[in-house]
């Protein structure tokens, strides 16, 4: 079996004969190295290899226990409650990396493009696994609201969004023009959008993704920043207190990179540093604050922070495990490269998540 590194000197033609697993195996440790999301679910790969499309997996209730007197019959015992059982249907859902290798571009480069092409599609399946683990924990749904009324006239015009608990705005345009409008500020808990110019005789066209509870997996904790545009640890401590409330413990919380200047100059806030070498770090680990690990990551948006019970969120159901399909195209004089993977993540309790908003700056997230 040929190294990456002898295959990086073959040509378009040799690279014919590569056996798929070398490839991918490749891919998987990129990846690896990659992902972050994983430590935040727990995985069910029961669908690998056999047929179906979905799983159903458990989701129980809180058993609890009550005092009971000597001889006492067991059809007295109304102290304490039996564990409900339910299902969760996961669906698993098909991506793809892409990869194309032309015979000019082997000839021309000096280092490992084939391992370089490989490493990539590896980091980007990895990178969108990712984003879909964080979007299903926010419960992100993105949508285009047309036409909203705003209220008072004049610049600095307040307009409401249908949906509050806003995460991202795309957008913002007029609806006679499609003239960008810009935006003085965002209330991101409440869903207001204060205006710049003085449109009070049109509307606005918008575009924002909003954390909406996804059916079946209850209810989320969201919590609106004490300070608006800073995350300060009394915030941290309340979504904890939601998710301690419901008798789960909370052990990982995810934020953007932009909010890790709040939390650097807290004293209760540990440094990855001082603990590093007696635990093994995750990937995006940057430190612990309330007795939580911090990851950091560019795939949830500034101003929105989430800390969620591991152990009991959600799942990571996979149904394909990284494929590779090889297609020699005489057309381009290239052999193209195509990575698939099947899998799906989902919340199975929503207790376990909660949620903190608009802990971000208005300079910061204007348009």
């Amino acid at each position: 079996m040929k190294t990456l590194e002898e295959l990086a000197k073959m040509t378009t033609g040799d690279i014919t004969a590569i056996l798929p697993k070398i490839i991918i195996s490749e891919v998987e440790e990129a990846a690896r190295t990659h992902r972050f999301g994983r430590a935040l679910v727990r995985i069910n790969s029961d669908l690998v290899g056999k047929q179906g499309r979905s799983i159903h997996v458990p989701k129980r209730t809180i058993m609890s226990a009550a005092h009971i007197g000597e001889g006492t019959a067991l059809n007295a015992f109304t102290g304490g409650t039996s564990p409900a059982y339910t299902t969760v249907e996961i669906t698993p859902t098909k991506v793809v990396s892409y990869a194309a290798l032309t015979q000019e571009a082997l000839d021309a480069s000096e280092f490992d493009l084939i391992r370089d092409h490989i490493r990539e599609a590896g980091e980007a399946l990895a990178d969108l696994e990712d984003a879909d683990i964080v979007n299903e924990f926010l419960g992100k749904t993105t949508v285009t609201e047309l036409a909203i009324v705003g209220v008072g006239g004049g610049a600095n015009a307040v307009f409401t969004l249908g949906h509050s608990k806003v995460l991202t705005i795309t957008s913002t345009k007029r609806t006679d023009t499609q003239v960008a409008v810009t935006v003085v500020s965002v209330d991101y808990y409440d869903g207001k959008v204060k205006i710049l110019e003085n449109i009070a005789a049109t509307t606005l066209d918008i575009v924002y993704s909003y954390s909406a509870n996804a059916a079946g997996t209850g209810t989320k904790g969201w919590v609106d920043a004490t300070t608006a545009g800073q995350l300060k640890y009394e915030d941290i401590t309340a979504m904890g207190t939601l998710i301690r409330s419901a008798k789960r413990s909370p052990n990982f919380m995810v934020l953007n990179p932009e909010e890790m200047a709040d939390l650097i100059k807290d004293a209760r806030f540990i440094d990855a540093s001082q603990y590093g070498s007696a635990e093994p770090l995750l990937t995006g680990e940057v430190g612990k604050v309330g007795a939580m690990k911090l990851l950091a990551t560019t795939n949830i948006p500034a101003g929105v922070v989430f800390c969620v019970d591991s152990t009991r969120a959600a799942y990571l159901v996979i149904k394909r495990n990284v494929d590779l399909k090889r297609w020699d195209n005489p057309q381009t004089d290239a052999v193209e490269l195509y990575f698939y993977f099947e899998y799906a993540p989902k919340v199975v309790n929503g207790e376990c998540i909660a949620i903190v908003f608009d802990c971000e700056s208005n300079a910061d997230k204007a348009l």
